[in-house]
């Protein structure tokens, strides 16, 4: 997160949008923001018998669907400027991970 934050300049190695465009910087601080983001998913996969017994199954798979409805409401929002639609489907992905993050890794 600390090299995302950093101020940066740089013109945007990729084009999402007219707004928004990662720079190197940025894509190196997602790079390693990606890399954590996968092991925690397959800690949530390895551990699904956790995660159902904390919320229960359909709970559990409701959470799931909202999540992935999450992600590609941040695509979507990405591909049209639509700032309100990225921020609250990042906002909603961000709490559904954590709640099955701390789910899986609690007993």
């Amino acid at each position: 997160m600390i090299i995302l934050l950093l101020p940066d300049n740089s013109p945007p190695a990729i084009r999402l949008n007219e707004q928004h465009g990662p720079s190197f910087v940025d894509l190196a601080g997602l790079s390693l923001i990606l890399l954590s983001w996968l092991v925690a998913c397959a800690v949530v996969i390895y551990r699904w018998r956790r995660v159902t017994g904390k919320f229960g199954s359909v709970n559990a798979y409701l959470a799931v669907v909202l999540y992935l409805l999450s992600l590609s409401g941040i695509g979507v929002a990405l591909a049209i400027p639509a700032d309100l639609l990225l921020w609250s489907s990042a906002i909603a992905a961000f709490l559904i991970n954590i709640a099955l993050v701390i789910a899986a890794f609690t007993g």
